[in-house]
């Protein structure tokens, strides 16, 4: 039993760094002289997980069997599992609930459906221990997604999210026990466009879509670039260079050319999505396994039991974000299963390296998640290419250095040619820091922090971390020299990496909008047959993936809004916009009072949230595009106020125009005082209109200088 039990190791040490540092840091902290907040534990938890983790792994791993002896290191393992193990007793004591014992009912199901008929020998008593153990952590991990009540409860409450569930555990078992025992990989044949051109037409859904809030921060620096702002200089940019520059050379309103652009990559996303998952094995029930969970995962976001949400409606947590993390895990796939592996080392670390220049100038934190993908799958490629060609370790270090030159080289001819760009266009520029001061903002500024509900959401992220780690431990200890490692470090490196989006802010949509990135890199490891050796440890590692894959489809599936979300009527594109709400009629009349127009440049300073909506006219509506200061207000409120000055006074060279001022009565936005202070200084002030929640005032163009 306990040989069979011993591979857990890895995962639950790792789990002890989730356990004990919550517990532990705090303290530790405060002996330091700091405070020991919620935010500051959560971060040093989470860089543990890179610095502290894996070189523990490495000593366990590999150098105690060396120092104190295979079996002592045999026992050192088994007792890591073991406290673990009485660590859940303990907390299941404590918290007793006849519920408890439904993952392992759930677990003991799926473990039977995955054995059921097989007839391998290694399939006794031990490997179904092993897979118990596993499936039962996940079903545990995996409850967590519906974090507004207990999973259980929310399944059991409604019939067809019992069938539900049990429809999705049995196609998605029948296309695990596929992948577990037999070598057979799913092929793309002319029945699957059918699915996948229904997720191309789900990807250009038009209603409804535009979350206000959410589209602002990228429809304001849009239209701002049209009215001649500079992206990088006067125009601050949240989400990143490219991925706003695109939509917003594209053609109709900043509205519909984001929209084009947003749903363009949703539709390749949806494609890789689909196509990774059907290839990881044969039969009927892949395809439709695949379908199931991108359209599930993808496009929709469950935010409460009654709540279920189109995922295109907040574009910061969706595929516009981490877009180009699916097209480096789809290439390193692609490279390893092509057989490339072994060869064409300058071609992959070219095609690699362009995906990495891409993702840099896409937005910084893309760029960060795809760093932490490619860079260890570049060292690893380099470090095995090497030990192929019997390199001597000083000649190891020298290819290990050219191989850095690529990325090195990346970023000159990026920054060369993005600084020629402003050049040749006489443009002012650019301000590098723009591109990546929002990152600090939320990670070391701590702007819009939450903490990490403990036993929430973010052990189905744990797991899935800790799942790749196992698999690549497992299969170092083995052979150095396996390819598929370049492949597994990516994926590990990313999952480390992404979970900074949801330590940063922990919400578990936050959470649950990571599932489909999350899930490709499970996949991309489990297509490259690990375990191969092992019936018993892919049946585990099966056991563990059901309730991983099958809790986020049901979350969604289940949802009794989900079926009305599906069939809702949508609008022509060329109607895009009358989705948009209309400028409260109470503000409308004190602008019009005041003497403004549709086409004049406004600034709503309330909270900061919003921009202007749609102006009723008597002939429909009119879209208000125009500003003085970036938009939504927000997009600098929230900075330092040094970076905030700077852009004021950028803006006021840019935009010197008139213009009107928007503030209201009951919310009251970052840095409005700071606004009102650079106004006075600066501008002249004209009429003031005023009513019962809306203060509206003229801004006269800036004064000429003496």
């Amino acid at each position: 039993m306990w040989r069979a039990i011993e591979p857990l190791w890895i995962a639950a040490l790792g789990a002890q760094f989730i356990v004990l540092g919550g517990l532990l840091l705090p303290r530790i902290i405060r002996l330091l002289g700091r405070g020991g907040a919620a935010e500051t534990v959560e971060w040093a938890v989470w860089m543990s997980m890179l610095f502290v983790f894996p070189p523990l792994v490495w000593l366990i791993g590999w150098v105690a069997p060396k120092v104190i002896g295979r079996g002592a290191s045999a026992l050192v393992k088994r007792g890591i599992v073991a406290l673990l193990m009485l660590e859940l007793a303990i907390y299941a004591a404590l918290n007793a609930s006849p519920t408890q014992v439904i993952p392992i009912l759930a677990a003991a199901g799926s473990v039977s459906l995955l054995m059921w008929r097989e007839r391998s020998g290694e399939l006794g008593g031990t490997a179904t221990l092993l897979a118990m153990i596993s499936g039962t952590a996940a079903w545990i991990a995996s409850g967590t997604l519906v974090y507004w009540q207990s999973a259980t409860s929310w399944i059991l409450a409604s019939p067809i999210t019992v069938v539900v569930v049990i429809a999705t555990v049995l196609i998605g078992g029948l296309m695990l026990k596929r992948w577990a025992f037999s070598e057979d990989e799913g092929t793309i044949r002319i029945v699957d466009f059918v699915p996948l051109l229904v997720l191309v037409a789900f990807s250009f859904r038009t209603f409804p879509m535009v979350e206000f809030y959410h589209w602002g921060f990228f429809i304001g620096p849009i239209e701002q670039l049209r009215q001649g702002g500079t992206l990088l200089w006067d125009t601050p940019s949240q989400y990143g260079f490219l991925s706003i520059l695109i939509p917003s050379i594209l053609p109709g309103s900043a509205w519909q050319s984001f929209w084009f652009f947003q749903s363009f990559v949703y539709a390749a996303v949806a494609c890789l999505m689909y196509v990774s998952i059907r290839r990881l094995a044969a039969g009927w029930y892949g395809g439709v396994a695949a379908f199931l969970i991108t359209l599930t995962t993808l496009f929709f976001r469950p935010r409460t039991e009654a709540l279920i949400l189109p995922a295109q409606m907040t574009p910061a947590a969706g595929p516009f974000r981490f877009m180009w993390c699916f097209v480096m895990l789809a290439f390193l796939v692609r490279w390893q299963t092509r057989e490339d592996s072994g060869r064409g080392g300058s071609r992959f670390a070219l095609v690699g390296t362009i995906i990495w220049g891409l993702a840099l100038l896409w937005s910084a934190e893309t760029a960060i998640y795809v760093t932490a993908m490619w860079f260890p799958a570049l060292l690893i490629h380099t470090i095995q290419a090497a030990s192929r060609d019997r390199l001597s370790a000083v000649h190891t270090a020298a290819r290990v250095l050219r191989a850095a030159a690529y990325p090195l080289t990346a970023t000159l001819i990026v920054g060369s040619v993005v600084l020629a760009g402003y050049r040749v266009a006489g443009l002012p520029g650019p301000d590098i820091f723009g591109h990546f001061e929002y990152v600090l903002l939320y990670s070391s500024g701590g702007f819009g922090a939450l903490p990490i509900d403990p036993t929430g959401t973010v052990w189905y992220l744990v797991l899935a971390f800790l799942m790749v780690v196992s698999i690549i431990v497992l299969h170092a200890r083995d052979s150095l020299t396996d390819s598929r490692l370049v492949v597994w470090a990516a994926v590990a490196g990313g999952t480390w990496a992404l979970a900074s989006y949801f330590t940063g802010r922990s919400h578990p949509v936050n959470l649950i909008a990571l599932i489909p990135l999350l899930l490709f890199g499970l996949v991309a490891c489990l297509r490259l047959r690990p375990f191969g050796y092992s019936p018993r440890a892919r049946l585990a590692v099966a056991a563990a993936m059901l309730p991983m894959l099958a809790m986020p489809v049901a979350l969604t599936a289940g949802h009794r809004e989900f079926a009305s979300a599906v069939s809702e009527t949508q609008l022509a594109p060329s109607s895009f916009t009358d989705q948009l709400p209309l400028i409260d009629p109470e503000l409308q009349s004190v602008l019009t009072s005041a003497g403004a127009a549709p086409g004049d440049a406004f600034v709503l300073a309330s909270d900061g949230r919003l921009m202007l909506g749609a102006w009723q006219t008597p002939n429909g509506r009119e879209l208000v595009s125009r500003s003085w200061l970036p938009k939504a207000f927000e997009i600098i409120g929230s900075l330092p106020e040094n970076r905030r000055q700077v852009y004021f006074d950028r803006n006021a060279a840019s935009f010197p125009g008139e213009g009107w001022l928007i503030e209201s009565r009951t919310l009251s936005a970052n840095g409005a005082d700071h606004l009102l202070r650079f106004l006075e200084a600066g501008r002249r002030l004209g009429g003031r209109r005023e009513s019962e929640h809306w203060v509206v005032t003229e801004i006269q163009a800036a004064p000429l200088e003496d």
